[in-house]
Order: structure tokens, then C-alpha cells, then sequence
């Protein structure tokens, strides 16, 4: 409580529409209305999706990193 949303870091998880049956089309995904609205309060936002390639996020102009359990982000 009380932290700074643009002193944060956030990692975006899921671009893809739907899950079921797994698919890269991002029409009418909710995170990009997500991102989009956290992106001018955020400096630090990083996204991940398994299916949707890491040319296709970065085109939206947000980065990419890997997913892994031990995740730390850079700064």
C-alpha cells in the first residue's frame, strides 16, 4: 500500500485473446487495453506470452523478457 506505480515494476503475463485452443491472435485481448492503460504511468513494464512471439509484443512498443520462476527484472 502507498507505493508509486511508476517506481514499479510491472511484468505483464498472457497477450494472446484466448487460451483454448492455444493461439498468438491478440485481436480483442483485454491486456492490450491493460497495457495501454498502465503504460504512461509506468516506466518499467515488461511482458511474456508462450505463444505469442517476441517480435509481436515488442511491436507494440512494450519489452519482452523470458519467464522464468526466478524472474527478477532488470532496472
Amino acid at each position: 500500500m502507498g507505493n508509486n506505480i511508476c517506481a514499479s515494476k510491472i511484468f505483464i503475463m498472457g497477450f494472446a485473446f484466448k487460451g483454448e485452443p492455444e493461439t498468438s491472435d491478440m485481436r480483442f485481448s483485454t491486456t492490450i487495453d491493460l497495457v495501454n492503460y498502465l503504460k504512461p504511468f509506468c516506466s518499467k513494464l515488461y511482458g511474456y506470452d508462450a505463444v505469442v512471439s517476441k517480435e509481436k509484443i515488442e511491436s507494440l512498443g512494450y519489452e519482452t523478457v523470458p519467464y522464468r520462476k526466478d524472474l527478477k527484472m532488470r532496472t
